[in-house]
């Protein structure tokens, strides 16, 4: 729920945006952007997508931050070796972009 809180307040798209991006009525958006308490009696389906698209711009945010998704993944290609170990690490740190902002998050933080 508090991410479905953060996003509507820091929001930077339209509630009609938000409405096509999550199939939700923009009606229904726009109760729960003006009143906070109606997100607490919202439909848990409603509030995870909200909740999702919050993530979404927090991953947009922090690999815009990266220069780019292309540029990192090019750097793990080439300094992770291709072992089965290296190989494994790749792929679970190419398949999550997640994972991708945890790590700039932690180089961020020691730099």
């Amino acid at each position: 729920m508090d991410k479905a809180k953060k996003f509507l307040k820091n929001r930077k798209i339209t509630y009609k945006q938000i409405a096509l991006k999550t199939e939700i009525s923009e009606s229904t958006i726009r109760k729960y952007g003006m009143k906070k308490s109606s997100l607490q009696d919202g439909k848990w389906e409603n509030i995870n997508k909200l909740a999702r698209l919050y993530d979404d711009s927090v991953i947009a945010n922090n690999l815009g931050s990266l220069n780019n998704w292309n540029y990192f993944k090019k750097w793990v290609n080439e300094n992770i070796p291709d072992d089965r170990i290296g190989k494994t690490i790749k792929e679970i740190i190419l398949k999550d972009k997640k994972v991708i902002v945890e790590i700039i998050a932690n180089l961020t933080n020691e730099a």
